[in-house]
C-alpha cells in the first residue's frame, strides 16, 4: 500500500515536470533574443510592451509602459543569492504597470517582453442591432 502511495506521488511529479517536446526550440529562440537584447535593446521609451508568456516575468498580455532603457545593460547581484533566478540579471529596461489598483514601475530585462497590442474588441453577435 505504501509502495503504491509513493509510486503514485512520484508519477505525479514526473507529470508536473513534464518538459514540452519543443522545449529544445524554445530555449534556442529565447537565446537567440537574449543575445540581441545584449546588443541592443528592440523597445523605446514610451513603448508599450508585455512579458512573454514563456517568460518568468507576471503580466503577460497586459500592457507595461517603457519609461527608461540602458546604453548598457547592468548586472543585478545585489537583489538576490546566487542559484536565484534573480542573481545576474541584466536590467536593461525599466517599465510602469497597473497592478493592483496601483502604478508599479521596476527594471527588467528587455529580452523577456514583446510589443503590446490593444485587444481587438468582439463583434457583434449577428442579429444585435449595434
Amino acid at each position: 500500500m505504501l509502495h503504491q502511495l509513493l509510486a503514485q506521488a512520484r508519477d505525479a511529479q514526473r507529470e508536473r515536470r513534464a518538459i514540452p517536446a519543443l522545449a529544445d526550440e524554445m530555449l534556442v529562440e529565447a537565446a537567440a533574443r537574449y543575445a540581441a537584447c545584449r546588443q541592443f535593446v528592440p523597445f523605446r521609451v514610451g513603448q508599450l510592451v508585455t512579458p512573454r508568456p514563456d517568460c518568468a516575468y507576471k503580466g503577460a498580455g497586459d500592457p507595461h509602459i517603457v519609461v527608461e532603457v540602458l546604453p548598457m545593460p547592468k548586472p543585478a547581484f545585489a537583489v538576490a543569492k546566487p542559484g536565484n533566478h534573480e542573481f545576474g540579471h541584466m536590467v536593461d529596461m525599466r517599465v510602469l504597470c497597473y497592478a493592483e489598483q496601483t502604478i508599479a514601475s521596476f527594471w527588467v530585462e528587455s529580452w523577456a517582453f514583446e510589443p503590446w497590442h490593444k485587444p481587438k474588441a468582439a463583434a457583434p453577435a449577428e442579429g444585435v442591432a449595434s
